[in-house]
């Protein structure tokens, strides 16, 4: 799937998108330099810190919006933090450190295509809703 393909149309979900992918692309640069424990375990929390004010957000605008499959999402969302916290666990483990990144990126576009895609054309048809980042953050 490419990026093009991937994008949801509201801007600021797409933009959190892309700074998490960013943030796969810089675990996986540390884990492929032989940084230490410590600068990898920097990352694999910023990576999640990020995850979790995005799904916050997420989880704002559904109900927010009256989205009709908030809790089915919700839920997905949960799954989809565990699934993140799964491999970043074996990171250096049993998972070869030039995987993380695509194991990572993979677990993120299934969840973009299948839940967040659906939930970007709602407020999109529903709403003609345009999320803009305000400078504000999320």
């Amino acid at each position: 799937m490419t990026r093009q393909a991937a994008h949801s149309g509201i801007e600021l979900i797409e933009r959190d998108h892309q700074i998490f992918r960013s943030l796969i692309d810089r675990l996986q640069a540390g884990l492929n330099r032989g940084l230490g424990e410590a600068t990898v375990a920097a990352h694999k929390a910023e990576l999640l810190s990020f995850l979790d004010g995005h799904i916050e957000f997420e989880n704002r605008v559904m109900r927010d919006m009256n989205y009709p499959i908030t809790f089915t999402h919700v839920e997905e969302h949960e799954a989809f933090r565990e699934r993140v916290v799964t491999v970043l666990d074996e990171a250096g483990k049993t998972v070869s450190g030039p995987n993380i990144g695509k194991i990572l990126k993979k677990i993120h576009d299934h969840h973009e295509k299948y839940f967040d895609a659906v939930l970007c054309h709602y407020l999109t048809d529903k709403y003609a809703l345009t999320i803009v980042d305000d400078g504000l953050g999320i």
